[in-house]
């Protein structure tokens, strides 16, 4: 069952409860895999901590670095990643740009949506242009501004993951609800997992309602959807060209791949719609890779206060700023 999964850590027993060096497990899978980092939002939701000209993801969230540059510093093993494609508005290209620089150097590929468009339009767009290099391209896609407390452990889930994406499957990764939170999305799981952490995934939820939530905790069978998820491009591809064929067609349309990949003026006709929405809640096969270790969306100015308490921080950092006294009344979640 579900309520008796068993705990642990994967790479060889480590905690990492931080990302000192970011090299923490010496396997890999047999494909190399592209991260996708969306860097969206309007940065309005935590005002004043963050504003459109200064998203979330720019803050020194629990240390010397940005929460972007500790995204992509999580996905940077050589051995397990490709560069990352990032995918950010036109108000913050330069920002990110810069940003991104300092964690990655020249290594990755930054894309500028002319308008915003959620997160289907621009996964479809990492796929096709993944494609053109590898025509089996394996995606990850993650937002750009959660965190997650053990490296060693997502990296080896990102693997078990890895080894779940055939015949046209989605892996998702799951995250054990501690209360009838109202503010995610959920996966209904099947009893009967893989090695007990590798789930098939029966239904996927949207934001339920508070008695909802309830019942979907009591149940045991649910987990909060982490909003990563890791498929192969021709899975994403195969799915829009059945059942998302207009979405396609204006994505497509869209890309200028000459000599650096960017999305022309009329990406802004494609349809404003969620990845959850249009894919996950759709025809497609799902499993869930549970997550046993700390995570958070950093969603709310609350979400945040409770991270900054549970988890490690260095000085400097917003984190370390609210265990030492930050107020917080002035701020609305």
């Amino acid at each position: 069952m579900l309520r008796n999964r068993r705990g642990g850590n994967c790479g060889r027993g480590r905690t990492w409860r931080w990302f000192p060096d970011y090299k923490v497990i010496d396997r890999a899978p047999s494909q190399r895999i592209t991260p996708v980092i969306l860097c969206g939002g309007e940065g309005t939701r935590l005002s004043p901590l963050s504003s459109a000209e200064r998203p979330k993801y720019l803050l020194k969230g629990w240390s010397s670095r940005t929460i972007l540059q500790e995204t992509i510093l999580r996905v940077s093993d050589s051995a397990i990643y490709k560069e990352p494609i990032l995918f950010t508005s036109t108000r913050t290209e330069t920002i990110v740009r810069t940003d991104a620089a300092k964690a990655a150097g020249a290594g990755f590929t930054l894309i500028a949506e002319p308008a915003p468009r959620s997160t289907c339009p621009p996964l479809i767009t990492a796929a096709i242009l993944a494609s053109k290099e590898e025509s089996d391209a394996l995606l990850l896609a993650l937002p750009s501004d959660h965190y997650i407390e053990d490296l060693g452990h997502f990296t080896g889930a990102v693997i078990k993951a890895a080894g779940q994406t055939g015949q046209g499957k989605i892996a998702l990764f799951g995250v054990t609800p501690k209360s009838a939170e109202t503010g995610y999305g959920y996966i209904e799981c099947a009893n009967e997992g893989k090695g007990g952490e590798v789930y098939k995934v029966i239904s996927f939820h949207e934001k339920p309602s508070r008695e909802r939530a309830e019942a979907y905790l009591k149940s045991g069978n649910y987990l909060i959807n982490s909003g990563i998820a890791l498929f192969k491009a021709s899975t994403l591809l195969a799915y829009a060209k059945k059942f998302l064929p207009k979405l396609l067609e204006r994505v497509e349309e869209s890309i200028w791949d000459v000599d650096t990949p960017s999305l022309q003026k009329g990406y802004e006709a494609c349809q404003k719609i969620s990845f959850d929405h249009a894919v996950l809640e759709g025809p497609i096969e799902k499993v869930c890779v549970e997550l046993q270790t700390g995570w958070s969306d950093l969603g709310t100015i609350e979400s945040i206060r409770q991270a900054a308490l549970k988890y490690q921080s260095e000085r400097g950092s917003l984190f370390n700023a609210i265990r030492s006294g930050l107020p917080l009344t002035p701020f609305k979640s």
